[in-house]
């Protein structure tokens, strides 16, 4: 046995492809270790596929006793339902896909909705906690449009929950509320839409928040309330 693990850590020392021994993922990278406890340990370029997910990242240490799984640098990860999450830092438990995000943000498809996070807890592969969250459809560090929160809970296709939420335009805060339930839906769904915002010489900056309900399978009713300065 002694001298079958040996052979086993010289392969993984010089192979660029490894494979989890109960065969539930896959690990390519530019170099490998295997420690005596059996963490495999993965530097340069880090692959990980399997269990429903594919993930990049700079280094990678797993621990197939515990199916436990820690990235760093550069972090991307993509399920299978096409959602993304990215990362300086994730750990994620294979065995109930449950894990924790530093420094990054969750892409929310088909939607397009992005929550960025001081911390971001993966609960399930569809279901996420956020602590001090920023939710918008914007690209870039300053969007368009924003909602602020201290706390956000959020499932995909389903709704998203947060509390002391400030809406801010172009980075100025303009509206709040202690908690706010808003659908992240991709089909037809009762809730507000996405808001528009503009600027014009007349009315100064603008913003319309319109909210769709469903009357029906066969009829609908749109409002749109709006604010300018």
């Amino acid at each position: 046995m002694r001298r079958c693990f040996a052979i086993l850590c010289a392969t993984v020392l010089f192979a660029a492809t490894a494979m989890a021994a109960d065969g539930s993922i896959r690990i390519r990278a530019a170099s490998m270790t295997a420690r005596s406890d059996g963490t495999l340990v993965a530097e340069g370029g880090v692959t990980i596929v399997g269990q429903g997910i594919t993930a990049h990242a700079d280094r990678m240490t797993y621990d197939p006793a515990r199916s436990f799984l820690s990235l760093s640098g550069n972090v991307l990860l993509e399920d299978r339902s096409g959602g993304k999450s990215t990362g300086d830092t994730m750990d994620l438990d294979l065995g109930t896909m449950e894990g924790g995000i530093k420094g990054g943000e969750i892409i929310l498809e088909p939607t397009g909705y992005r929550i960025r996070g001081e911390s971001i807890r993966r609960l399930a592969p569809d279901e996420y906690e956020v602590k001090k969250g920023t939710l918008t459809s914007c690209p870039g560090d300053c969007p368009d449009w924003s909602l602020t929160a201290s706390k956000i809970r959020v499932k995909k296709e389903g709704y998203l929950t947060a509390r002391n939420v400030t809406f801010r335009l172009a980075g100025i805060p303009v509206f709040y509320s202690p908690y706010l339930v808003y659908p992240v839906k991709a089909g037809r769904q009762t809730g507000f839409l996405l808001p528009e915002v503009g600027f014009t010489d007349a009315r100064g900056w603008e913003a319309y928040f319109p909210f769709f309900a469903t009357l029906g399978q066969s009829a609908d009713l749109t409002l749109t309330p709006e604010t300018f300065s």
